[in-house]
């Protein structure tokens, strides 16, 4: 077997490295999973908390102060000079503001202080978002006195401090969302908004609570320093397991198979004496589909075994048929003659080409006097060494029968009876049987539903004679044939042929036809007997091409000089 030269890979190698790589798999989900579920309730209880004070809130503020101050400095805040609005932290700006700053406004902003406190939150205020400057300006703020904003100041979306309008309508939407940011005083903290409306149910603006989350986040923190690792080595501890097993119970198993498999496939298993039973020393612990398998490839080794010895037996035996159909083919072929009269009043040849070892063809000629030359072509039903035996058999009657005389209808009357007898195989010839007087060139000829010859005249144009026929030979007893004449003129000659040639048939499944075998005589015009039959042959074979040969393919010519 041809290698391809790539490297080898474990299966062990791979198995395990198959095993690592689902378990890492497991442990991301398994980690997405519980950081997503810890992190999304953990945040939920956040947003829920910070809802409850949000609510509580606005339930403890004057409703009618809130429409007051929120529409007082919406109107300040719209209607300020944009250069002193540009600057929310100068002394003219806080001039513009201080009109606000009323016992109402420090009621309400301590009453924000308080929740703060109380809520332990970093910081609580109202305001409303201006669109067109991207500004969140304040209200009311629950800052502490160092830092709270006083109505008008705003804050800029600059550095991303200040979410978008779109984001605070997705977080007061939102049933856990929050906006998370981080400063080096407070560290993490996360901003809730609730919207705040007048008595008609119009949004006037948000209410905003700033969280501090680092508590969360270092609880995170230390999740992942001490969840993390033991997550890790509980997976790691899992996958070797888990590769141990696999390596014990289906790769050590596959390795015993592969090592039988390598030992069996170089044994040499034509020699009779090989030992076998590879596969079942293979040792399986337990019952599965891997020790089906191992029975499976016992079990073809066994039968490969048998299998062998079956080869070895018909071998043999069709190597003596073989040599017993190579004596029959030789017997055959010496049967048919080959020495062709040397004469300087005719030309004879004939062949005969089987489509297997033994045909069921065969053709004859023999001198019954001085004067007369008998030709004999045949064609036996069925094909091989039954054939050829029948064959055999018809050839000796009619050469027999014709030695003693006798026109050609009585010969094949006489062959036709003695077929007949003890034909249990009911085997049948056909047969063309026609006696030269040479020194006239006159054949008479009978057929026992032959091939029609072809005739030639001095030219040597071959036309098709459609003779009488008769019954084959052997099909039925006492038949009763007809004798007919044929002029052969000088130059001229007699075709006969079994049909072999009309029958064979090319790739395209076409037949070589009567008209062919015309055409290929007539286009051989003035060549010898043996030329001839070659020529034709040879029209034949280029006809059929590449595809096997079906049937006998026998020719006898004759040419009178």
């Amino acid at each position: 077997m041809k290698k391809d030269g790539k490297r080898k890979k474990s299966l062990k190698r791979e198995a395990l490295v198959a095993v690592f790589l689902c378990m890492f798999f497991m442990l991301i989900v398994t980690l997405i999973m519980s950081f997503r579920f810890y992190v999304y309730s953990n945040i939920r209880n956040y947003k829920s908390d910070l809802t409850a004070i949000a609510d509580f809130t606005l339930a403890q503020m004057d409703q009618e102060y809130l429409e007051e101050v929120f529409a007082a400095t919406k109107d300040l805040y719209n209607n300020m000079p944009e250069e002193i609005r540009r600057d929310p932290f100068s002394d003219e700006f806080r001039k513009y503001c201080f009109p606000l700053l009323d016992d109402n406004y420090y009621e309400a902003r301590e009453l924000l202080v308080k929740c703060r406190e109380t809520a332990n939150i970093s910081n609580i205020y109202l305001g409303f978002y201006d669109e067109e400057n991207s500004r969140l300006v304040l209200v009311l703020d629950g800052d502490i006195d160092e830092y709270f904003y006083i109505p008008g100041q705003y804050i800029e979306d600059h550095g991303a401090n200040l979410e978008s309008w779109d984001k605070i309508v997705q977080i007061m939407e939102s049933n856990w969302y929050m906006s998370l940011a981080y400063s080096s005083m407070l560290g993490f903290t996360a901003t809730d908004y609730q919207p705040v409306y007048d008595k008609a149910g119009n949004l006037m603006g948000v209410l905003a609570i700033d969280t501090s989350v680092q508590k969360f986040y270092d609880e995170i923190m230390m999740f992942n320093a001490f969840f993390l690792p033991a997550l890790l080595l509980t997976f790691i501890l899992i996958a070797l397991i888990i590769s141990r097993i696999i390596e014990k119970h289906v790769i050590k198993p596959v390795k015993g198979l592969a090592s039988a498999a390598q030992s069996y496939t170089a044994s040499d298993k034509v020699n009779e004496s090989e030992e076998t039973g590879y596969f079942e020393k293979v040792e399986m612990k337990f019952t599965n589909e891997l020790a089906d398998l191992r029975d499976t490839m016992a079990y073809m080794e066994h039968d490969i075994a048998r299998s062998m010895r079956e080869i070895r037996r018909v071998s043999a035996e069709k190597e003596r048929m073989t040599a017993e159909l190579d004596i029959a083919s030789e017997i055959q072929r010496s049967a048919l003659s080959t020495d062709f009269p040397d004469s300087d009043r005719f030309d004879l040849y004939a062949s005969m080409n089987p489509a297997k070892l033994i045909g069921g063809d065969f053709y004859d000629f023999f001198a019954i006097d001085d004067d007369h030359l008998a030709l004999v072509i045949a064609d036996v039903s069925g094909k091989g060494v039954p054939a050829a035996l029948f064959m055999m058999k018809g050839k000796e009657i009619i050469k027999q029968r014709s030695m003693s005389g006798g026109t050609p209808s009585q010969i094949l009357e006489y062959t036709n009876n003695q077929l007949v007898i003890d034909n249990e195989k009911a085997m049948f010839i056909t047969i063309w049987l026609g006696i030269l007087e040479i020194s006239s060139g006159i054949i008479t000829a009978s057929s026992a539903g032959h091939e029609y010859p072809y005739i030639s005249d001095s030219e040597g144009n071959y036309t098709k004679l459609e003779d009488p026929h008769g019954v084959m030979c052997g099909a039925m007893e006492d038949m009763q044939y007809e004798d007919y004449t044929i002029n052969i003129p000088k130059g001229g000659g007699i075709f006969v042929y079994t049909d072999g040639i009309a029958e064979a048939q090319n790739s395209s499944e076409e037949f070589f036809g009567l008209e062919r075998i015309e055409k290929s005589l007539n286009s051989h015009k003035g060549v010898s007997a043996k030329e001839l039959a070659e020529l034709v042959k040879k029209d034949v074979d280029d006809f059929v091409a590449e595809a096997e040969q079906f049937d006998d393919i026998t020719m006898l010519c004759l040419r009178m000089k």
